[in-house]
């Protein structure tokens, strides 16, 4: 029986502590096409039966996602591959909901976006980036609602946005043009 290895990184970014992979050994014969899967009052069925394994799931784009189910729901790691094999995104599951952190990446592999979520909503630093790899947002998320810093660049590295949310009132630069053009005059 032949396995497919699956790598899953979870955490990238720099500032946070070391690398987490997480490795999976799935029988190829093992995964199911979600196709091949029913759903029955919320939950994902095989057979009849709450379905626990993994799925496939082939994009129009010509990418796949696979995503592990327990007990007929999403949970655990989903992640997808571009039409090229190259990591797409990875992501937490809990449930059917996301939860915990999402990471996505451009198709020549550089990262695209830096997410985390709690019970399906944002939580906590967000981040994303131009395919320049400049940065492109920083938001900071309280139960699924801004609060803190937020800010966005443009692909030069220009701060175009820089605000904080306290108590629901923001306080800075809100969403202006800046008064300087892109050669610095």
């Amino acid at each position: 029986m032949r396995n497919l290895l699956i790598l899953i990184l979870t955490h990238i970014l720099a500032g946070v502590a070391g690398f987490g992979w997480h490795v999976l050994s799935v029988a190829r014969e093992d995964i199911i096409p979600v196709a091949s899967l029913k759903v029955d009052n919320g939950l994902h069925t095989l057979g009849g039966s709450a379905f626990t394994g993994m799925a496939l799931e082939k994009e129009a784009d010509g990418g796949r996602t696979y995503t592990l189910y327990a007990a007929g729901k999403a949970h655990g790691y989903a992640y997808s591959l571009w039409p090229s094999g190259g990591l797409r995104d990875v992501r937490q599951l809990k449930s059917g909901i996301l939860d915990g952190e999402q990471l996505g990446f451009y198709v020549d592999g550089k990262i695209a976006y830096h997410q985390r979520y709690k019970d399906g909503q944002y939580e906590g630093e967000q981040r994303e980036w131009h395919p320049n790899g400049y940065p492109y947002k920083r938001r900071f998320f309280k139960d699924g609602q801004e609060d803190g810093t937020q800010q966005v660049w443009r692909p030069n590295g220009r701060l175009v946005v820089n605000y904080e949310l306290r108590d629901g009132e923001p306080y800075g630069l809100l969403g202006t043009e800046a008064c300087i053009d892109d050669m610095g005059m």
